[in-house]
């Protein structure tokens, strides 16, 4: 893709903008989603097998009934860039939700979001996950929830005025 801009979406279901078997965004694409619900289930903004992105992900005002208030990925996330703003979830996972998918991206910055019962990252079943850098703005929730994850790790976590509920 090299240009999607959406704004106020509704799903349903999951996947409030779009559901995609693969979402590939080139390093000189823009994409941005603001406002969207994925009232039921899962992935407010975006609900994909595969995420390949070379470009900044913006993800903003985007709600999950349960888990992926921005992104809800099953099988591959590479991206460079994740940038969720006032994104939440029903359960966890307020920017990103993986289930079995290997995920690395270089930086997450995550600004006035909640993760309602949970975190800003929530991934199951069997991922892998490298993050170069996480940033936490004014965030409610812990940094990630991991349900049987083959290795997690975080080059650099910095969070500015946010705060964990448990």
């Amino acid at each position: 893709l090299s240009e999607v801009r959406a704004t106020d979406c509704f799903a349903q279901d999951s996947g409030g903008a779009m559901v995609v078997d693969q979402l590939t965004v080139t390093d000189t694409a823009i994409f941005s989603v603001v406002g969207a619900l994925a009232r039921d289930i899962h992935g407010g903004a975006v609900m994909a097998r595969t995420v390949e992105a070379n470009a900044t992900l913006a993800l903003e005002d985007c709600e999950a009934g349960k888990y992926g208030g921005g992104l809800y990925v099953t099988e591959l996330c590479e991206a460079v860039h994740i940038a969720a703003t006032n994104c939440t979830s029903g359960r966890s996972g307020a920017a990103l939700a993986t289930v079995g998918a290997n995920v690395s991206v270089g930086t997450i910055v995550v600004a006035a979001s909640a993760g309602l019962a949970g975190s800003l990252i929530h991934s199951v079943g069997g991922s892998a996950i490298a993050i170069g850098s996480a940033e936490i703005r004014g965030s409610t929730g812990g940094l990630w929830e991991l349900e049987a994850a083959v290795s997690a790790t975080v080059g650099t976590a910095v969070a500015h005025r946010s705060e964990e509920r448990r």
